[in-house]
């Protein structure tokens, strides 16, 4: 998409899959993979740019800006370039308030955001994470932010800020990582969850659920901020600690407790029901509809993690409930999940079959969700009782 308007806007809207390919002299190189825009005001807002590729020696994978660049609730993911794999900011006044930009790539340098001398970036409530660099007979290495960002940036997550200036760690409610040790979001896969386009949904084990600005106002947007990319509730009290404050990125996670996959506080009968309506479904399956394990299929092992946190929940007024969340998700949680993968299999099998659920249908009927409730009566301080001897 060209802009030379005065204003132009994209809202509710997904870019995917564009491609520009080299030709002519270094000055006509192809920019921009989504959006190049040399015009005027350029907002782009409830809105996803996703596998857009500006070629091996382009700039911008999905966005080159020349002028006023406004990206808001929106998410900038797999797009390719040689630099900038997610924005190139050559000039003007660039910001991204409340937005996820991941997986993106360069062949050359930024694999996130580059802001060029000159181009005033201002982060806001914004992931720039899991970005890679990469250069030929390299292994591929973190590569988040490359260039001066304004120093006005807060309460931003980067994976990797090394080559930028402006957003300290620890400075202004930033956190910000190394090429050496990248700081992980816990991000789930670029999916249908919801709303009109794709987006990155926080594992409930994110340390970015409630870590957004605290004094963040809905009002300071024009129209107000008051939902999510998805069009969800854009400020509520994810992890349950009485505080209600906004997400890091563009979507807010209803709940941060695991396996709590309808967003109530706590683990129980409604969300094994959202197990039943997906189990060993084809087709692209998120964190929301029960895929809890990562392994690709809704089955008998998420619904064993599911009862293994039964009746698990985040009191509304109990300051220790992120940490609680914490503890209890890491060894389940699929981003972090090595403890899973790599649990002897025979553990695996008699944590199956203690749960009840070694023998399901292919199709999770309601008289098999009677069943497992059945069984859970028994067999559920049995299996707490085996892992907590581990």
């Amino acid at each position: 998409m060209l802009s030379t308007l005065s204003r132009l806007t994209v809202v509710r809207s997904t870019l995917r899959n564009n491609r520009l390919d080299a030709s002519g002299d270094v000055a006509s190189l192809p920019r921009g993979g989504g959006i190049f825009t040399e015009g005027g005001a350029v907002v782009v807002r409830d809105s996803t740019l996703s596998g857009n590729d500006a070629s091996i020696v382009g700039d911008g994978g999905a966005i080159y800006s020349r002028r006023s660049l406004s990206v808001v609730n929106s998410t900038l993911s797999g797009n390719k370039a040689r630099t900038g794999g997610g924005l190139y900011a050559q000039s003007g006044a660039a910001s991204l308030s409340s937005a996820t930009v991941a997986n993106n790539s360069a062949t050359f340098d930024g694999g996130g955001i580059v802001a060029v001398l000159g181009a005033a970036v201002t982060l806001r409530n914004t992931i720039v994470a899991k970005n890679i660099l990469l250069l030929v007979g390299v292994t591929p290495s973190p590569d988040d932010l490359l260039g001066a960002f304004a120093m006005t940036s807060s309460y931003n997550w980067i994976g990797a800020g090394t080559g930028s200036t402006g957003i300290d760690n620890a400075a202004s409610g930033n956190h910000v990582g190394t090429v050496g040790n990248p700081l992980e979001p816990f991000l789930g896969p670029l999916a249908n969850n919801g709303g009109f386009t794709q987006t990155h949904l926080l594992y409930p084990i994110s340390p970015l659920v409630d870590a957004g600005d605290p004094a963040f106002d809905p009002g300071g947007f024009s129209p107000a901020l008051s939902m999510d990319q998805r069009l969800e509730t854009r400020v509520i009290d994810g992890n349950r600690d009485a505080v209600m404050r906004i997400d890091i990125g563009a979507v807010e996670v209803r709940s941060s407790l695991f396996a709590d996959l309808n967003g109530d506080g706590r683990v129980g009968l409604v969300d094994l029901m959202v197990i039943q309506r997906h189990y060993l479904l084809d087709g692209p399956l998120t964190y929301l509809d029960g895929y809890l394990n990562g392994d690709t299929v809704v089955d008998a092992a998420d619904v064993s993690l599911l009862v293994d946190n039964l009746g698990a929940v985040l009191a509304p007024a109990s300051p220790a409930a992120p940490a609680a969340v914490l503890s209890r998700s890491t060894d389940a949680d699929p981003a972090a999940a090595p403890a899973l993968r790599e649990r002897p299999p025979r553990l695996r099998a008699a944590a199956r079959r203690e749960a009840g659920v070694r023998s399901m249908p292919r199709r999770l009927d309601s008289q098999g969700v009677d069943s497992v409730m059945q069984s859970q009566v028994s067999d559920v301080g049995a299996l707490r009782a085996s892992r907590s001897r581990r």
